[in-house]
């Protein structure tokens, strides 16, 4: 049986495959999603959610979230500005042809560039990415840093880079750190947020309304803000989403005129705690990147010199596939 995205059932039984897969992203979520489909909206780009289930025996066993994306004559198969995420879980043969039958008749009309992420779920490729992949597709592999929080605090602190542990001890001191949920979020934290984020980046990279919409993923238990201040002034902040096995570093920024001062580790850290709070079994720091990673020669020193950051508050390292198909 399948489930589309329209239908009201969708939600519930993507969530429920999503909680079985313990190193998915928690990004495919309504309140997520919807903020990240917001940009793409705002410049002046179409989508369609083409998203599916499949249920064999009323029981969920697979999902593609991959909605498109329409710039003008060119459709694109990805979720909004990431690539979408396909789970499969233990699949018959029967299954297994109506996944990937089903795929083909949904996205048939894509032109452009066709994208998911498959997680390798127990070391295997999902059927559908080997079957993309059959075909010509593109693997570009993708290194993210996980820490386990089963771990106690002690052995999380003593997992860290012993600068990072020396820097954390200290910056509880200097810096007053408030975490923002459901019970105290407000707009004047995402406006400080907001503005602290536009004098980092040197440009404005969502409208207003779009970055506004933070508040919703934090009202809907699906995220949490960070923020440090000194001297009643926020000087630097994050935003991690979560859901019930993993939470994830999504945004940050930190005062330029202080970025040769340690601001962000104390935010990390108490994102780790807060994570373990919540029940989360990991902790995904991002995406890691270098030298000589996803390719030879890697030019981008900024995204290399984040993953030598990441790599400071330990934990281990897991290898996920971005199927890339370009019709």
């Amino acid at each position: 049986m399948i489930i589309d995205f329209n239908h009201p059932d969708f939600n519930k039984y993507w969530s429920i495959l999503v909680n079985r897969f313990p190193n998915s992203p928690p990004h495919f979520q309504e309140s997520i999603m919807r903020f990240i489909a917001q940009r793409v909206i705002d410049n002046g780009l179409k989508i369609e959610n083409k998203s599916f289930v499949i249920l064999e025996n009323e029981d969920v066993k697979a999902g593609l979230y991959l909605p498109s994306v329409n710039n003008k004559n060119v459709k694109d198969a990805l979720a909004y500005e990431i690539p979408g995420l396909v789970l499969e879980d233990n699949l018959t043969t029967k299954t297994k042809n109506l996944f990937i039958n089903e795929f083909k008749n949904r996205y048939n009309d894509i032109n452009g560039n066709l994208q998911f992420t498959d997680i390798l779920h127990e070391g295997f490729v999902s059927s559908l990415g080997f079957k993309q992949i059959s075909l010509g597709a593109k693997i570009v592999p993708e290194i993210v840093g996980m820490i386990d929080l089963k771990q106690s605090e002690l052995e999380l602190l003593s997992g860290l880079r012993r600068q990072f542990r020396s820097i954390v001890n200290t910056s509880s001191d200097s810096m007053d750190i408030i975490i923002y949920d459901k019970t105290n979020i407000n707009n004047e934290i995402l406006e400080d947020f907001r503005i602290l984020h536009i004098e980092a980046a040197e440009k404005e990279m969502r409208t207003k309304s779009a970055w506004y919409m933070l508040k919703d993923i934090v009202l809907e238990d699906n995220g949490f803000i960070i923020c440090g201040y000194k001297d009643s002034k926020m000087v630097s902040a994050g935003c991690f989403i979560y859901n019930t096995n993993s939470s994830y570093y999504l945004m940050s920024a930190s005062k330029r005129s202080m970025f040769d001062k340690p601001l962000f580790h104390i935010i990390m850290w108490n994102a780790i705690i807060k994570s373990k709070a919540l029940g989360c079994k990991q902790i995904q720091v991002g995406k890691k990147y270098y030298s000589n990673f996803p390719n030879e020669n890697y030019p981008f020193s900024k995204e290399i010199s984040i993953s030598k950051f990441k790599n400071g508050f330990g934990g281990t390292n897991k290898i996920y596939f971005n199927i890339d198909f370009k019709k």
